[in-house]
């Protein structure tokens, strides 16, 4: 049941309700069952997991925060909440944003003035001397450092240039090369020459085609380019309309022009949209509703299909994570779902297993035993899950190191407001401060703030959880918590596997920053652009159009509309925010 429904239940329900979400909960009451005859001296194990059922309570309360689950059970896994096979008795734990915020300052918890001293101190960038933005008198580049500013190189004419609507991006660069896709055709640019057109028709088209592709009266237009590195070589991958996958070789076919075929061909049973390539692996969305990975060695190509989700998958990205025999790839659906698969290697070393029906004469004995044979097995499973409250066009695996260093956000020109004293006010809570003599890293608290992103036309506004529900943010935030060990005498503190990675998601009008792994939000964004859309333009309502520049520590969102974005990523004080 959603959490404000609660509400308007029969009166001794809503009395109830109430009494339980209007009494601030009391940090010295044993967090153990009423009734039960444990201590907290029981075990060391409990008595850690109580203290954190006390803090969290107490960030709960400081975050104007309250959950409410039934008495007999609980489910406080987020991911948990899109499991199928969950008990249907058992009930999710409720949060929700109370009505009326309370006031608490630092000296109520005993925030010491050298820990703010040590924020505002602590360099990590050369100063700057900034001078306030006047928008009428110059622009950004003139008084922010390292801002972007655009100039214009060239401007190429396309004169055979066609598409379909709704693609994803169709135009890629390569050095001083510049790929264009148009309809079934790449147009291949050097300057301002015209010296390549790839025809990505096959021979002959087939029924099975025209029944994979969205559009069966054009069944080969193309639906994607990418560039980017397989197996050590810069290649240009194309997702058509037909179900298949063409991936070239920069140097060898373009540059070189020593092939004349594309080095890969991989055949899906349906139109594909999303491609993306790590190492020696690709991995590739179709309107199947799957992701399907496949693996170059040389003795073959080997793939794996997971398992399928509710709606097509428009995007898929690779999450650079060095972990033998395991890859991890994000992807989201039309639905708003928003998903991470972790797919597993593992090496067939023997001996092969005795077959079924070995003695029998009616089956084929070189059929039951080839798929035995395999080099490889694989292994699919969601790490992580959740539905975001739009339909999702884009992922992107961000890094740490694409974050830029600076000394205030107002270095790059950013407007985001970061309220130090309220987030070591959290990390102090949560047990999970630094030692201010040795860092300004604000602690534990920071990792589960949410930035709201400010848009020009939303100057001044501040609105919390925009794309994640709230009660999916607060189980999440609970998970992570409850699954950190810390220890008082380090410092800084240790912190969670990955928890540097980044996923970046785009949606209907929204942008998203979530941590890899947990997928707690940090950062979200209201309306991009306010527009007024055509009848002839209802269906463009979507960010399907996104880059990540790691050099520029830039992202640019573009809509099927015309308008775009740029936003910078940048670290002040250590502390990642967008």
């Amino acid at each position: 049941m959603d959490p404000f429904e609660l509400l308007n239940t029969n009166p001794r329900q809503r009395q109830y309700i109430e009494h339980e979400f209007s009494t601030p909960p009391d940090p010295s009451l044993s967090p153990f069952p009423p009734g039960s005859d444990a201590t907290e001296e029981d075990s060391p194990a409990r008595t850690i997991k109580a203290d954190k059922e006390r803090r969290f309570l107490k960030y709960m309360f400081l975050k104007d925060t309250r959950g409410h689950a039934s008495r007999h059970s609980r489910c406080e896994d987020a991911d948990d909440f899109y499991n199928d096979n969950i008990n249907e008795s058992q009930e999710n734990v409720a949060y929700f944003k109370d009505s009326y915020p309370r006031t608490t300052n630092s000296s109520d918890l005993g925030i010491e003035v050298g820990v703010l001293n040590a924020y505002d101190i602590f360099d990590v960038h050369i100063p700057h001397k900034l001078h306030d933005f006047d928008p009428e008198s110059c622009t950004n580049e003139l008084n922010y450092d390292d801002a972007l500013s655009f100039k214009k190189i060239r401007h190429l004419e396309v004169s055979r240039f066609q598409s379909m609507r709704y693609k994803n991006n169709l135009v890629e660069s390569y050095q001083d090369y510049l790929f264009i896709a148009s309809k079934y055709r790449i147009l291949v640019f050097k300057d301002e020459l015209q010296v390549k057109t790839i025809d990505v028709t096959p021979s002959f088209t087939t029924v099975r085609h025209r029944s994979a592709a969205t559009w069966s009266s054009s069944p080969h237009t193309i639906n994607y380019l990418k560039v980017s590195k397989l197996a050590g070589r810069s290649v240009l991958s194309c997702a058509i309309d037909d179900g298949r996958v063409l991936i070239y070789d920069i140097h060898d076919f373009f540059i070189k022009s020593t092939h004349s075929v594309p080095k890969y061909e991989l055949k899906l049973s349906s139109s594909v949209w999303g491609v993306d390539t790590y190492r020696n692996m690709v991995a590739v969305s179709d309107n199947s509703q799957t992701v399907t990975l496949f693996l170059f060695e040389e003795s073959g190509i080997y793939h794996c299909t997971s398992n399928q989700i509710i709606h097509n998958i428009p995007t898929v990205s690779f999450v650079d994570i060095d972990e033998r025999n395991t890859v991890y790839v994000s992807c989201v659906s039309i639905s708003g779902e928003f998903i991470i698969f972790k797919f597993e290697t593992f090496t067939n070393v023997g001996p092969v297993a005795q077959p079924p029906y070995e003695y029998s004469l009616s089956i084929d004995i070189v059929d039951v035993l080839l798929p035995m044979f395999s080099k490889y097995e694989f292994r699919c499973t969601i790490l992580s899950r959740t539905v975001l409250q739009e339909d999702a066009w884009a992922t992107h695996f961000i890094d740490d190191k694409y974050f830029k260093e600076v000394t205030t956000p107002d270095y790059l020109g950013s407007a985001n407001y970061i309220d130090v004293e309220k987030i070591l006010l959290y990390s102090k809570e949560l047990n999970l401060m630094s030692d201010h003599l040795l860092t300004s890293d604000l602690g534990g608290g920071a990792w589960f703030e949410e930035i709201g992103l400010e848009t020009p036309s939303q100057r001044g506004t501040a609105t919390e959880n925009r794309l994640n529900r709230f009660t999916d943010k607060f189980s999440r935030i609970r998970k992570l918590y409850f699954s950190t060990s810390f220890d008082e005498a380090l410092s800084p503190i240790p912190k969670p596997p990955y928890h540097d990675k980044f996923l970046f998601v785009a949606t209907a009008s929204k942008i998203g920053l979530y941590r890899f792994g947990n997928l707690v939000c940090n950062a979200t964004s209201d309306r991009l652009f306010s527009y007024r859309l055509s009848q002839d333009l209802r269906f463009s309502n979507r960010l399907s159009i996104t880059k990540v520049i790691p050099e520029l520590s830039a992202v640019i969102v573009a809509s099927q509309a015309g308008f775009f974005a740029i936003f910078r990523l940048f670290n002040p004080m250590r502390q990642l925010l967008v």
